[in-house]
């Protein structure tokens, strides 16, 4: 599995990669940046990303947006974290265009984890049954 971390923070693309090494993630890319991050997914496939909403230029809501335009990404797992207090819009778009997202100002790290892997768990076992 491939993973794509989105985040402003060296800090937690770091944390998030170093909780992840361990499972079923194979390769994992960095960006810093939204442009960054689509210049990532549009050269490579990834299995899954994880996206901060709030980030200098390209924010996470523009990322999701460009994401979901894809054909070939429209069913990309992303979850989102965030420290910033979201509108009812914003919580509207992220219910509908990704699989989770997480408040950075409470224990989420984990549970990001716990959720990541759900969804691997569920690709491997749909992956099986279809052979």
């Amino acid at each position: 599995m491939k993973l794509l971390i989105v985040d402003d923070s060296s800090v937690v693309r770091r944390a998030i990669e170093r909780d992840l090494e361990s499972g079923e993630i194979k390769e994992v890319d960095q960006a810093a940046t939204g442009e960054e991050a689509v210049k990532l997914y549009t050269a490579k496939l990834h299995d899954v990303v994880t996206l901060d909403i709030t980030m200098p230029g390209m924010d996470g809501f523009q990322v999701i947006g460009h994401i979901r335009q894809q054909a070939t990404l429209k069913e990309l797992p992303i979850f989102v974290m965030t420290g910033k207090t979201l509108t009812e819009q914003e919580l509207a778009i992220l219910g509908k265009d990704t699989q989770a997202f997480f408040h950075k100002g409470k224990p989420w790290q984990q549970q990001l984890i716990a959720e990541i892997n759900r969804v691997i768990q569920g690709r491997r076992a749909k992956a099986a049954g279809q052979r």
